[in-house]
């Protein structure tokens, strides 16, 4: 069987357009850093005093669509002892509610998604190194094999670069509660509830990238721009 075609983002053409190609759902990311402005799936990890604890990037920043899974990441990095103890509950740390992008996300229960990361990665290594996961052919799924439903594997360069390669932009994790890792919430893919979307900033990694106040003249363009709601 042919290899399946790369997958193709839309371009934006309208606030409407920009908005619509957000999630629905809110999601959550949990973090000892109050002031993220925009997340980067390369940096290293650190604690609340800005100290280096992780040099290896995961390649992928995670959101959870569970604030209370969400709830207990933040605790438990604040607890854990690679991070130092702030000193009182909730300084130095916040949950981020946003929207994403999620029209091309690998999902590992989709048989064509499998068929797509298997041509990617190269048959022969993907059957040998990951296992029977799918017969696209048949339309099968391997219940059995569960290795690509966690996210250590999930983070597994070549994994990432066979998922990269055939146009996903990120993954569900089937081992964590409602949970996405993005490769490019740096790129446009990730907004905060509270921004006010605008296409022409559709590549940026600000979350709170908007329409700028100076373009607000008049009752009518400010109204329409209160109306742009990040639901």
């Amino acid at each position: 069987m042919s290899a399946l075609s790369k997958l193709a983002e839309p371009a934006i053409r309208s606030v409407a357009d920009f908005i619509k190609s957000f999630s629905d759902k809110t999601f959550y990311h949990a973090s000892v850093n109050p002031d993220i402005k925009e997340f980067n799936p390369n940096s290293p990890r650190s604690n609340v005093d800005g100290d280096v604890v992780e040099e290896e990037p995961r390649g992928a920043t995670y959101f959870t669509s569970s604030p209370d899974y969400a709830n207990k990441i933040l605790e438990a990095q604040i607890t854990n002892s690679r991070f130092k103890q702030p000193q009182s509950a909730g300084d130095g740390s916040t949950i981020y509610p946003v929207k994403l992008k999620l029209d091309y996300i690998f999902d590992p229960n989709n048989v064509e998604d499998l068929e797509r990361l298997r041509d990617a990665y190269g048959p022969k290594y993907y059957d040998r190194e990951i296992g029977f996961t799918h017969d696209y052919q048949e339309d099968f799924l391997n219940t059995d094999e569960t290795a690509l439903q966690t996210w250590a594997t999930l983070e597994n360069e070549g994994v990432q670069d066979a998922l990269k390669d055939a146009g996903f932009r990120g993954y569900l994790v089937g081992d964590e509660p409602g949970t996405v890792g993005l490769f490019n919430p740096d790129e446009g893919d990730v907004r905060s509830i509270f921004a006010k979307f605008d296409p022409a900033k559709s590549k940026s990694g600000e979350i709170l990238a908007s329409v700028p106040a100076a373009t607000l003249t008049g009752y009518g363009a400010l109204e329409a721009i209160n109306g742009q709601s990040s639901d």
